[in-house]
């Protein structure tokens, strides 16, 4: 009990492995500012970038990916065409089947697949799907719902 407090009131002191080679995500490298593990999109085997969090073992010697995630992120990079393809259908989806789309038709059909963000260990293929091709700092997303894009195409600015 008074480690989880302590933990809260100072934040998790423990080193933070900072590079991590991944077989078939390729490099994943700490960020600071998003307090997550990112893949390096040069790596040339992804088509879309991954932001992995942290795993809740606090027993651990050092803060590293959430194993969970990184297995979830590993499956949906095997089937990477499948996964874009089920996405993209999605926007296209919302964009003909919402009014409020309605005048964006052409940026939305310019929207790309950035990164699928794994943010929760324990609902491992819950998330959020963020495009790039969003024009006047719109920033496009949807989520990822059990597996699948969902909760609607919107964004940010």
């Amino acid at each position: 009990m008074f480690a989880t407090l302590k933990r809260m009131l100072i934040g998790d002191k423990r080193p933070i492995e900072r590079q991590i080679e991944n077989d078939i995500l390729g490099t994943l490298v700490y960020s600071d500012d998003d307090e997550a593990w990112l893949t390096i999109p040069e790596s040339g085997k992804l088509k879309f970038g991954f932001y992995i969090a942290g795993s809740d073992d606090f027993t651990a010697p050092m803060r590293v990916p959430d194993p969970v995630l990184v297995k979830q992120a590993e499956a949906v990079a095997l089937a990477q065409d499948q996964f874009v393809a089920e996405v993209m259908a999605y926007v296209q989806s919302e964009c003909k089947g919402k009014r409020m789309h309605r005048g964006w038709e052409s940026e939305i059909a310019d929207l790309r697949i950035e990164t699928l963000c794994l943010f929760w260990p324990k609902r491992p293929r819950d998330g959020q799907i963020s495009f790039s091709g969003g024009r006047n700092y719109r920033l496009w997303r949807c989520g990822y719902l059990d597996g699948k894009p969902g909760g609607g195409l919107g964004f940010d600015s």
